[in-house]
């Protein structure tokens, strides 16, 4: 049994860091190069990106890292219920409709008279509940993965479960645990084999970040790393850290030439296998020794599983 509850851990009233992972089904290679069957789907891995550049324009929930592997993926993100508290009715309508629009008795589109639309406005528990959903981490994953698995198992003419089970997440509690999780995340491709540096890291945040540092154009939907003491401001960055500092760091231990004292005291580890070892220990709560004695105290838990960071 875990040390804390679920229930405990999606906290939809603050601003939380979370790292969110899940699997295909028996760990099946079925978003990449199947051994097995001799199938590539690699294009695969593409649907996530579009698919999270559409969430982007409805939830309010920021995206600081990504990686899609052939099996899982991996994000590092931030809640926004202070965004949403800010926004008018309306406006939380105009957002759901985006990407619930109203469908008749058979799945078909209905167009949304103004006469619909009042009526649904003036609805507040409906508006109430759309407006904590925009901010909620269970809808954006359900969102994500529902659509994922919809249009796979329509490919395949099959039904069933494309995903292992429901998606974990870890609360990560302070600024070291947010920077650990997104390298180790970034890091995730050439861990695998599968790249043999950031820039040729196909479908994570990290080659997007190299790409945009050029054509700041290119970006898609991650929030930015710039330094800023506010972590609450509208634009307040995901980290404290400007992104060529960042992208430096990630190059360093994907190179393993980790050999600036500056970073491993920002990090706390010589290379990735001890950053492997702490986020892997299967705890909920990652942070630092301080940090995580805190939330013990704050949310009343006996204790809490795994490692702190250093």
């Amino acid at each position: 049994m875990p040390c804390v509850a679920r229930s405990a851990i999606l906290q939809e009233n603050e601003v939380v860091h979370y790292h969110l992972i899940n699997r295909t089904v028996r760990r099946a290679f079925l978003c990449g190069n199947d051994a097995h069957t001799g199938k590539n789907y690699d294009y695969r891995r593409q649907w996530f990106v579009i698919r999270m550049a559409k969430l982007q324009e409805v939830f309010l929930i920021d995206v600081g890292s990504y990686a899609v592997m052939n099996n899982h993926f991996h994000l590092s993100v931030r809640t926004r219920p202070d965004l949403a508290k800010k926004l008018s009715d309306k406006e939380v309508l105009e957002r759901w409709h985006k990407l619930y629009p109203i469908r008749d008795k058979v799945g078909g589109l209905i167009d949304i008279s103004q006469e619909i639309f009042s009526c649904r406005l003036a609805d507040k528990d409906f508006i109430k509940e759309r407006r904590r959903r925009l901010s909620c981490i269970s809808w954006y994953m359900k969102s994500l993965t529902e659509w994922i698995a919809r249009k796979a198992n329509k490919e395949d003419s099959c039904t069933g479960r494309f995903w292992e089970g429901r998606f974990k997440a870890q609360v990560l509690l302070d600024e070291k645990s947010v920077l650990a999780c997104s390298v180790y995340i970034d890091l995730n491709p050439i861990k695998a084999n599968l790249a043999k540096t950031p820039e040729t890291s196909d479908f994570t945040s990290i080659k997007e970040r190299i790409e945009t540092l050029s054509s700041p154009e290119r970006r898609l939907f991650l929030v930015a790393f710039r330094a800023c003491l506010s972590v609450f401001e509208e634009e307040a960055p995901f980290l404290l850290i400007d992104e060529k500092d960042y992208i430096d760091i990630v190059t360093q231990y994907a190179l393993g030439i980790v050999d600036k004292k500056d970073i491993e005291s920002r990090m706390g580890f010589a290379n990735i296998k001890e950053l492997d070892l702490v986020i892997q220990s299967n705890s909920r709560i990652l942070g630092t020794k301080e940090s995580r004695a805190r939330y013990v105290v704050q949310n009343g838990v006996r204790r809490i599983c795994g490692k702190s960071l250093p």
